[in-house]
């Protein structure tokens, strides 16, 4: 569900923590954006999403010293919530 940065920060998410790869603001502007072209016409192959996700998932879960850092299911249920009856 894609919800409004606004409405995340004023609600304490913690960008890149609690919401992993999330960099919001100017001064993270284009921190996640690269031109690939040359490694692309050099042979890059993309993985399918779902195999990338599972095995970040997976990585997570062995290899990072907390991996409770992450956004819990009831918080993420409560911003949800709160952000389907916003008015």
């Amino acid at each position: 569900v894609w919800a409004d940065p606004a409405f995340l920060l004023e609600r304490g998410v913690e960008p890149w923590t609690e919401l992993p790869l999330w960099t919001p603001g100017d001064d993270m502007a284009g921190f996640q954006r690269s031109d690939v072209s040359r490694a692309v016409a050099a042979g890059l192959r993309f993985r399918p999403i779902a195999e990338t996700v599972a095995d970040t998932l997976e990585w997570a879960r062995t290899a990072l010293p907390d991996p409770g850092a992450a956004m819990t299911r009831d918080r993420e249920a409560e911003l949800l919530a709160a952000w389907r009856t916003r008015e």
